[in-house]
C-alpha cells in the first residue's frame, strides 16, 4: 500500500468515529491541512473509493453522520471542521480549500455509490430468495401432479384389465353358445 493510500486511509478512519466539535481535533485538523496541501491526495479517487466500499457497516454509518449524509444528520462536521482558523484562509478561498472540498465531495460520492450498490444487491438477493420461493412451490406441484399422473394411470390400466377380462369372459361365453346351436 502507497504511502498516499495509508494517509487517505488514516484521514478516513478519523472520520469513521463519531466527531465532537467541542473536542480539540488537533490530529485531525492537522490531517486535513496536510491533505489540503497535496492537490494529488484529493484527486486520488480510486483510492479513495476502495477505502469506503472497504468499510465495516458501522463505521461507514458513522462516516456518513459526520459528512450530513443520513436523513437525520443535517450537520456536516467535516464542513465544520474546515472552518477552523488553522485550515481556512481568511478570506475562505484558496487551493486548499477547493482541495478539501473536492476530497469532501469524493467521499460524499463514494458513499452514495456504496448504498446504491448494496440496494441492488439486496433487491437482486431479495429476487433470488423469490425466484426460490417460486421453484419450491413449483417441485411440490410438479410432485403433486406427478403422483395424480401415477394414480390417473393405475386406474386406466386397472380398467384395461378389467375389460379385458370381461372380454374374455364374453368369449368363452359366446364360444359355449356356439357349441349349443
Amino acid at each position: 500500500m502507497s504511502n498516499k493510500k495509508k494517509f487517505i486511509k488514516d484521514v478516513i478512519q478519523q472520520f469513521t468515529v463519531k466527531i465532537n466539535q467541542d473536542e480539540a481535533n488537533d490530529q485531525l485538523i492537522h490531517s486535513l491541512i496536510f491533505l489540503g496541501e497535496h492537490e494529488s491526495y484529493c484527486r486520488s479517487y480510486p483510492e479513495i473509493s476502495d477505502i469506503i466500499y472497504q468499510l465495516e457497516k458501522d463505521k461507514f454509518h458513522i462516516l456518513k453522520e459526520n459528512f450530513a449524509l443520513l436523513d437525520e444528520i443535517t450537520e456536516n462536521k467535516f464542513a465544520a471542521l474546515l472552518s477552523n482558523e488553522k485550515i481556512a484562509p481568511e478570506n475562505g478561498k484558496g487551493e486548499k480549500i477547493d482541495n478539501l472540498l473536492r476530497f469532501e465531495r469524493h467521499i460524499k460520492l463514494s458513499c452514495y455509490q456504496r448504498d446504491y450498490i448494496l440496494s441492488q444487491t439486496s433487491d437482486a438477493e431479495r429476487s433470488a430468495r423469490d425466484v426460490e420461493k417460486v421453484a419450491k412451490r413449483a417441485k411440490g406441484k410438479v410432485g403433486h401432479i406427478y403422483s395424480e399422473f401415477v394414480g390417473i394411470l393405475a386406474i386406466f390400466t386397472a380398467m384395461s384389465f378389467a375389460m379385458m377380462g370381461s372380454v374374455q369372459v364374453l368369449g368363452n361365453l359366446f364360444h359355449d353358445v356356439k357349441l349349443w346351436g
